[in-house]
């Protein structure tokens, strides 16, 4: 047999090891073996590089010598010891040691002094590389010369190549299941369920008991079934607002490489039970040649059924509750307003009675407000926030609001700023005529709220247009600029969440609930606006608008829809 048949062998044997196992010590061994068996070598070793300790490490040794000195002098060796310290880092090209014995004799033994043995005449070192990494040396030590040198070391380096990418396989393979089994350690402690599958076949590789108690399955049944086969039923609207899609829908767009986070979904168990799942996907990938390659994915869910049916229990009670308050709350308001207007002279109440009913008036006003921004959070949460779009006079309307603003506090500077029309000319738009009403009243009046007296507040308009090729798209760019307390810049994102009040001062008396910017913020969303604010503590604050606008009255329709 010749040595390019003898190469075949021992790279056949490699695969082989690979296939049958992932633990490194057995693919050395069996190839170490092989190597022996084949090319008769009296002592076959494969020394791993330690960059850390700067040595090389023995991994394997298959040995005829029968010498355990041998075994013990090979088992670390210095960088600073033949071939090491002759040999480049970079080097690739096998070393070759014709005669240990002779080169000893010449009185250069203490150069091979660490392979110094009677069974050892001529030595190969074969470098190992792995793409551009060196992974250590092959050492094939025989008893005699070196007939056919070059068809020897043709072989040796054929299989010194796939010796090195098995151990990079192997060690690959070892962290894979390392990492792994640290991950499943991880999932099977947690509450919420887990799930992992496999890219290729779209089936589940792993399942956590909490995953298994929500499927009301068997972990033994979970492995190995398709994603796509779970039942896909809906939860009806009554439980959840919209139809909801199915939970398995997402972990399939995870195995086409998107990440989804807290998203609702509907499970269905197998006896017929719909459930309600807030779920996290994301794709899992390995990084080959620089290339992020898809091998599966996860996913989380928790069981929210008891969470959405109070959060539901709760938008209704707050409709009901604002629905009644509201008729006592006008009749209060309207009988204390028509006292409070009887002239003086004409009733037989006192100045302070006429104060007290002044007061009564205002807060009652107050409430009726509060009422109104509880019933559009309800109707936000229910999705039935309805906008009644017409085509209305937006420079116009502004006005309006800036003249009534105007009228209702004296202790503060209102004006309006237009920029890009004149006095008179209308900027027509298609939206809901009350809706932005409420909001820029709602933005003037937080302005007044924390703006100290005598300060200005400047209500501003600029129209421009979105696709300056044409007049038919346009976009109206609102704001309310104040002279107030400011808001900090790490609460400027939060101050349009629900229930949200700025750190902005230590009054108790400025009131609020933190609904009005959130309705602001659904309301011009709903438009296909934007709503952002500006500011600095004590440099006051600059709420933005930017809210798109139809020119021609047959938009009207079409943005209705």
């Amino acid at each position: 047999m010749d040595h390019t048949q003898i190469g075949q062998q021992i790279i056949d044997s490699v695969a082989q090891s690979v296939r049958e196992s992932s633990d490194i010590s057995v693919i050395i061994n069996r190839t170490l073996e092989t190597i022996h068996t084949h090319l008769h070598t009296s002592v076959t070793c494969f020394h791993v590089v330690d960059d850390t300790r700067k040595s090389y490490r023995l991994l394997g040794i298959h040995s005829t010598c029968d010498d355990d000195v041998l075994a013990q002098r090979l088992h670390t060796l210095s960088e600073h010891v033949c071939p090491f310290n002759e040999w480049p880092r970079n080097r690739q090209q096998p070393l070759v040691v014709a005669d240990v014995q002779a080169d000893m004799r010449a009185e250069r033994g203490e150069k091979w002094r660490f392979w110094d043995h009677k069974q050892i005449q001529s030595i190969i070192f074969i470098p190992l590389w792995f793409g551009n990494h060196y992974e250590g040396m092959l050492t094939a030590a025989f008893a005699s010369g070196l007939p056919q040198e070059t068809t020897l070391l043709s072989a040796l380096t054929a299989a010194g190549t796939y010796i090195a990418a098995a151990l990079v396989q192997a060690r690959m393979k070892l962290t894979i299941q390392s990492e792994q089994t640290s991950l499943y350690t991880i999932l099977d402690q947690i509450p919420e369920g887990a799930l992992i599958a496999d890219a290729i076949s779209g089936s589940i590789r792993y399942a956590n008991e909490a995953a298994a108690s929500l499927l009301q399955t068997s972990l033994a049944q979970l492995i190995g079934l398709p994603v796509h086969q779970f039942t896909r039923q809906p939860v009806p609207e009554h439980m959840v607002q919209g139809v909801l899609p199915p939970w398995n829908f997402f972990l399939i767009q995870a195995l086409s490489g998107e990440i989804i986070r807290s998203k609702e979904a509907t499970l269905v168990t197998p006896d017929g039970q719909r459930i309600v799942v807030l779920i996290s996907c994301a794709p899992i990938s390995v990084k080959h040649e620089k290339q992020q390659i898809l091998t599966g994915a996860i996913i989380l869910f928790q069981d929210i059924t008891k969470t959405k049916n109070i959060e539901q229990h709760k938008n209704e009670f707050l409709s009901i509750a604002s629905h009644e308050l509201r008729t006592p709350i006008t009749i209060i308001q309207g009988f204390a307003d028509l006292l409070a207007h009887v002239p003086l002279e004409a009733s037989s109440l006192n100045e302070l009675t006429q104060s007290a009913l002044m007061h009564i008036v205002d807060q009652s006003e107050y409430l009726t407000r509060l009422i109104d921004a509880m019933l559009d959070i309800t109707r936000i949460e229910q999705q039935q926030l309805h906008l009644d779009r017409g085509l209305h006079d937006l420079h116009h309307l502004l006005r309006q609001v800036v003249d009534s603003q105007v009228m209702t506090t004296s202790r503060h500077q209102i004006y309006l700023t237009v920029e890009g029309l004149h006095e008179q000319e209308p900027l027509l738009g298609v939206f809901d005529k009350e809706r932005i009403i409420q909001v820029i009243s709602n933005l003037i009046n937080n302005a007044v709220k924390y703006s100290p007296d005598g300060g200005e507040i400047e209500v501003g308009l600029r129209v421009v247009p979105i696709d300056r090729r044409s007049e038919k798209h346009r976009e109206a760019w609102m704001w309310v600029k104040d002279q107030g307390m400011g808001i900090a810049p790490d609460e400027c994102s939060r101050i349009f969440e629900r229930f949200y009040r700025a750190r902005v001062t230590n009054n108790s008396s400025l009131s609020g609930f933190g609904i009005g910017l959130y309705v602001t913020r659904e309301i011009i969303n709903r438009h296909g606006g934007r709503v952002w604010v500006e500011s600095k503590l004590h440099e006051g604050s600059t709420f933005f608008i930017h809210l798109p606008l139809y020119a021609s009255s047959h938009i009207v329709t079409e943005a209705a829809d």
